[in-house]
């Protein structure tokens, strides 16, 4: 049917990260005797279309209602590995590996940053999930969420004071410790003052290259 081969759009190919592909495999893997009767749900009136049973279809509001609920898509998000995402958007909108003065942190402390805003990450984008959803089937151009960078503070703080402790600047070398830590805490206090107060997350940075892909 012309029609439904004009709503289907391209084809296969979805534009999805690895990623994204994954977490939409174990997702499916994971709700398989659930997404059956979805997929059941979202035949019925696609074949009533096909028998002329109804004059029009559509499919992006069936699809919508059935398989890429709300609920299903929350569970995507959830099995989501955010770690590559997160870095790379620490990376490109705080520049958060390399420091004023030279200082620098190691995967392995900005790994811990991430995992402290790792929940915050999840619940936002999980309250989204509908407009992903959207975003998916082409109903909606773009999407974005904004993340509170607060929970990750302290953990930043921290893996801070550690580089730049071990990363000492040469005009601190050999003085008292009290004199170091009043050093670190201008520091710091100069640094943060930099950090936005919320941290973004675009389609394109979860790996949702293509609209209208699924």
């Amino acid at each position: 049917n012309q029609e439904l081969k004009n709503q289907n759009g391209t084809g296969i190919e979805t534009g999805l990260s690895d990623a994204f592909q994954n977490a939409l495999v174990t997702t499916i893997d994971k709700l398989e005797p659930s997404l059956k009767k979805q997929v059941a749900a979202a035949s019925d009136p696609i074949f009533k279309y096909l028998l002329m049973q109804t004059s029009s279809i559509d499919l992006k509001s069936i699809l919508r209602q059935t398989v890429l609920s709300n609920s299903f898509m929350s569970e995507v998000i959830n099995n989501l590995d955010f770690t590559a995402v997160t870095n790379d958007t620490l990376n490109e909108q705080l520049g958060i590996a390399q420091l004023p003065k030279g200082i620098n942190l190691s995967n392995q402390q900005v790994d811990r940053v991430i995992t402290a805003l790792d929940p915050s990450i999840k619940a936002v984008l999980t309250n989204a999930s509908g407009d992903i959803a959207d975003y998916l089937l082409g109903a909606k151009s773009n999407f974005t969420a904004e993340v509170a960078f607060s929970p990750a503070l302290p953990t930043l703080k921290t893996v801070v004071r550690e580089a730049f402790m071990a990363q000492l600047p040469a005009n601190l070398q050999g003085l008292p410790q009290a004199d170091i830590d009043n050093a670190f805490n201008q520091y710091y206090a100069d640094y943060s003052r930099t950090l936005p107060t919320t941290i973004e997350f675009s389609s394109s940075d979860l790996g949702l290259d293509t609209t209208g892909g699924i």
